[in-house]
């Protein structure tokens, strides 16, 4: 910058003396008398200015499940440890299901003697239904006046007796189902002897159309006895596999505080599971941050160990919390295994202020009141711009007006000149240096004969 002031010095006595000395002919002789100021220029270009802000930020598990018993029971077995990693679906611990495997033989064996009975049910029907038809199609009945009925009651009473006896003794345990079985098909048969005598001593169709009605009820609340049979059942099954703990999801065991012998309880946690292969960040905002981040927008992530991560926000809260600001989470959209739970991040932001407009130097630009200019360079002069600015920033500005992108803005010595003032480019200054170092060169040699001259005089009237 001296220099730039010197050589401007220099000119500006050039142009002086050649005033004093008169006029000079030609044009081109005035205008290379003329003062020029040296400046500094920059090519325009367009670009666009965006706004940075960072937020402070935690790292948390993008899913983290607390795993419950279904059943309250001692623990048996306990097959992982706190930090283990599972899989989902593994096996992580089994309690105590003796009870419940006591229920499920007792429900199997229910079921199988609703069956039975619904079988049972069935035939009685059938039966009927042929008593019917045979009655309906004959045209008088047998007669039976040789059969006892009397004896044949006895038997069928005799019959059912032994039949609940033997259901008692069954559900206790000490017979089998092949004792009871047959003791209903003795029943059965005792029924069968008895209607038919009865049937052959003058019993009308109305009785068995009666008989029949009541064997489809049987069959109705048979069927209604297995299905209650079996829905215990499958409840019973249900809960002999609850006894073994299953892992929801994938991730890391964490918060196990129970061993083995010790009650579970449904209303306590067993242990969690972090989901560690997603990662989210959550972070608060204030109302204007909000509206700089709409869901969708991506930021820059920084981290203690690593930076570029990058991370789009997933959600803002719409009511703020406690303390006025906005909940929001983002999620990473790439991760890798140096990225923990827990850990503070910074992240940074931007939105676009300006886009594609004629961005140029701050401090290039002068002014005065209302009033904002430029000034460029052309044909070596200095050209002035009026502009509007768009967006003020401290390095750059973006600015309309008479001028784009690959005009050759002052950026230097742009307060020292005015519209059409000659100029003096940095390529054009070192040649005006190399100009004048011969005209010093004689100005010193002329002073120092000046010099001896007067040396000269002042011996001589010494002597």
């Amino acid at each position: 910058m001296k220099k730039s002031i010197v050589i401007l010095l220099a000119l500006l006595v050039v142009a002086g003396c050649s005033a004093a000395g008169g006029p000079q002919s030609g044009s081109s002789q005035e205008m290379a008398n003329l003062p020029k100021v040296a400046v500094e220029i920059e090519t325009i270009k367009n670009g666009d200015i965006q706004e940075s802000k960072k937020l402070i930020g935690n790292i948390e598990a993008a899913s983290e499940i607390q795993v419950f018993p279904d059943l309250t029971g001692e623990l048996v077995d306990l097959q992982v440890e706190n930090g283990d990693q599972v899989e989902a679906g593994q096996v992580l611990a089994i309690l105590d299901g003796e009870n419940q495997m006591d229920s499920l033989q007792l429900e199997q064996k229910t079921v199988e003697s609703a069956r039975q009975q619904l079988n049972n049910a069935i035939l009685t029907r059938e039966q009927a239904e042929q008593r019917l038809k045979d009655a309906q199609t004959s045209e008088e009945g047998t007669s039976s006046t040789d059969l006892d009925l009397e004896n044949l009651t006895i038997a069928l009473e005799d019959a059912q007796t032994n039949r609940e006896r033997l259901e008692r003794l069954y559900e206790e345990g000490a017979v089998s189902l092949q004792d009871l079985e047959r003791a209903q098909q003795q029943e059965t048969q005792a029924q069968i002897s008895l209607e038919k005598a009865q049937l052959n001593t003058g019993s009308n169709l109305e009785q068995l159309q009666l008989d029949l009605e009541k064997a489809q009820v049987g069959v109705q609340q048979s069927q209604t006895s297995l299905d209650q049979a079996q829905l215990r059942l499958s409840q019973a099954q249900r809960n002999v596999n609850d006894t073994t703990v299953y892992a929801p999801i994938s991730g890391v065991i964490k918060g196990l505080d129970i061993e083995v012998g010790e009650n579970a309880s449904t209303q306590q946690p067993l242990l969690t599971i972090t989901n560690v292969s997603e990662f989210i960040i959550t972070t608060q905002i204030t109302a204007e941050q909000k509206r700089l981040v709409p869901l969708g927008t991506e930021v820059e992530v920084h981290s203690s160990v690593k930076d570029g991560y990058k991370a789009e926000v997933i959600y803002i809260s719409p009511t703020r919390n406690d303390i006025g600001l906005f909940d929001a989470e983002l999620r990473f959209t790439e991760t890798d295994d140096q990225l923990t739970t827990g850990e503070v991040v910074q992240l940074v932001f931007s939105s676009t202020l300006v886009e594609d407009e004629v961005l140029v130097p701050t401090h290039a630009i002068i002014q005065k009141g209302n009033e904002a200019y430029v000034f460029l360079a052309n044909e070596g002069k200095a050209v002035k711009k009026e502009v509007e600015i768009l967006n003020m920033q401290s390095n750059l500005t973006a600015v309309k007006g008479d001028l784009e992108a690959g005009d050759d803005l002052i950026i230097n010595g742009h307060k020292l000149v005015s519209d059409g003032m000659l100029i003096l480019l940095p390529s054009e200054q070192q040649t005006s240096e190399d100009e004048t170092q011969p005209d010093e060169k004689v100005d010193e040699e002329t002073n120092s004969e000046q010099e001896k001259s007067d040396d000269n005089a002042a011996a001589g009237g010494g002597n």
